[in-house]
């Protein structure tokens, strides 16, 4: 009798054990390697950023936290693989004006939705268009070059990475707030129109500060204004920005944070933003961050969302304004 006893006891114990086991698993999220997609490929500030963010998320996790990149469509193909992945935290998106400020207010059929379909984390980065111009353009200035136009034969021309995209919709923005005429010239990435602008092929062309700040160095480019709020520093600190040359409401860039699948356990989404804040905030991820070309910031939780919520509506004023739309 007593020995049954002690083997009805020990499996109660087993049993209360196994319905106890996948809450603790829960509660010790992550207890497996994280991915962050990227969805450009490897190299550019967007990845390095990413990459310098994941590895002290590690840290921090106690599990790795892998970058996965996935390009295409402007960031569509990456955001699409994220946004019908598992919802359990274990699969995040660094996620960019391009795919969730743009992409759902010019492409047709894209497939993902922006503002269902994610989880805002944490804003990381901004990014502040400057305008630079080939080297022979008669203008030192935004300002002389808006007063200037019109004695030109023909309108200034400017280069963009694609129809729809963030420096696309800079031009928009520039002419709207200056009454300036430009002609657009999308190419298929930022290399070909960096390179056309250095060949004197085109006029202008926005530019993130350290692609323009490596441009003006070699005597091909000038730089004749900053599209943010404020000077930027070190070589670029002489730039006047827009605003300061009397061009009001023509600031330009990007965003980029991270998100999550929309439905992911709670108490993993707030893990996760506790953990990435916390990242966010060392100095020494700021100043990796800096050093790619992007202005660091910490933005969690509503305060993303909010922000989100404003750059989308920046950005669909002048999208539906000049009726910029794709097919694919």
């Amino acid at each position: 009798m007593h020995h049954t006893r002690r083997d009805s006891l020990r499996l109660i114990a087993g049993a209360a054990a196994f319905v106890s086991a996948p809450m603790v698993g829960a509660q010790a999220f992550p207890n497996r390697p994280i991915t962050i997609v990227v969805p450009w490929p490897p190299g550019a500030a967007t990845d390095a950023a990413t990459r310098i963010i994941a590895e002290a998320m590690g840290k921090e996790l106690g599990q790795p936290v892998k970058v996965e990149n996935r390009a295409g469509a402007n960031g569509a193909v990456g955001s699409a693989y994220v946004a019908s992945g598992p919802k359990d935290g274990y699969r995040l998106i660094t996620a960019t004006a391009d795919t969730h400020s743009i992409n759902p207010q010019v492409r047709k059929n894209l497939p993902y939705d922006a503002l269902k379909d994610f989880e805002p984390l944490a804003l990381f980065a901004t990014l502040s268009m400057l305008w630079v111009a080939r080297a022979d353009l008669p203008f030192k200035s935004v300002a002389e070059a808006v007063a200037g136009a019109g004695q030109l034969k023909n309108d200034l021309t400017y280069g963009s990475w694609g129809v729809g995209s963030t420096a696309h919709l800079a031009g928009e923005l520039l002419q709207a707030a200056s009454g300036m005429k430009l002609n657009h010239v999308p190419f298929q990435g930022a290399a070909p129109a960096v390179t056309a602008l250095s060949g004197g092929h085109i006029d202008l062309m926005p530019a993130s500060r350290v692609s323009a700040a490596g441009m003006r160095a070699t005597g091909k480019v000038k730089a004749l204004g900053l599209a943010s709020s404020r000077r930027a520093g070190g070589d670029l600190a002489d730039v006047p920005t827009l605003d300061e040359q009397g061009i009001k409401g023509a600031e330009s860039g990007s965003w980029y944070g991270l998100m999550a699948p929309k439905g992911i356990p709670e108490d993993v989404r707030a893990r996760l933003t506790a953990v990435i804040s916390k990242v966010l905030a060392m100095p020494e991820i700021k100043d990796k961050i800096a050093a790619t070309g992007l202005d660091p910031v910490v933005a969690a939780g509503a305060d993303f969302q909010d922000y989100i919520r404003r750059q989308w509506d920046i950005y669909g004023r002048v999208i539906r304004s000049k009726q910029i739309s794709l097919s694919e």
